[in-house]
């Protein structure tokens, strides 16, 4: 990018500072860039003394934050080649000096992102996250998918719908993942998945329950990776 338009920019804004600490406060903010305005909203980004920084928002557009980021220099290389995309709800995110991103909580609507490294892409990803530090929980309520992973599959996969629960936690070497009717489905396959795997003092314990139904047959190779299908 090598400008950006910023056609509205309005609001209540505070702005403190005491030794170490700041906060920035923004209440009835309208945003309009590139003539698309968004939904009225609020925010607030706190740093505390200790250099723990917490940020909140009630809503965000990506692709814009993502433009005004890409003018920037020395962005960390996953921002330039992911280019997020997509709606932002309820947002509310911690940050440690020495320990990195602790909390993330949000509801996206409609995520898009590029390939990165071995991470694939995809798009209108919608879900609700709550991510504190050693466990989460995800739920997926997304429609008319469309995932790119270049370096596993050949083609890109359609899904009509991704729905379902995950959650998650670990501690030191131990984790546990579940899955609640997580559901995908499309014109090839209808897949249902149920259970649990836990990894507790090297052990590995896997309770899972897989229903496939409706599938065509002579496409299984397009949802396989290519790396271990024989030549």
């Amino acid at each position: 990018f090598d400008q950006v338009t910023l056609d509205q920019l309005q609001g209540q804004f505070r702005v403190s500072q005491q030794a170490e600490s700041w906060s920035l406060n923004a209440e009835s903010l309208q945003i309009q860039m590139a003539g698309e305005a968004w939904p009225v909203t609020a925010l607030e980004v706190q740093r505390y003394q200790d250099g723990e920084v917490e940020a909140t928002a009630d809503y965000l557009r990506l692709s814009d934050i993502t433009s005004v980021a890409l003018l920037m220099r020395d962005m960390p290389s996953w921002l330039v080649e992911t280019k997020p995309a997509g709606d932002v709800y309820s947002l509310f995110a911690r940050y440690q000096p020495n320990h990195g991103l602790q909390t993330l909580q949000l509801r996206s609507q409609g995520l898009a992102f590029l390939p990165w490294q071995d991470f694939p892409g995809a798009n209108e990803l919608s879900f609700e996250l709550d991510w504190q530090n050693n466990q989460g929980e995800l739920v997926l309520n997304s429609h008319k998918v469309t995932i790119y992973a270049d370096n596993w599959l050949e083609d890109s996969v359609y899904l009509e719908s991704l729905t379902g629960h995950v959650s998650w936690q670990h501690q030191q070497n131990n984790w546990h993942v579940s899955a609640e009717q997580l559901n995908l489905w499309n014109e090839d396959l209808n897949l249902s998945l149920n259970g649990r795997v836990n990894h507790h003092n090297g052990e590995t314990d896997t309770d899972l329950r897989l229903a496939l139904e409706d599938i065509q047959t002579n496409r299984w190779r397009d949802y396989v990776p290519k790396s271990i299908i024989p030549e």
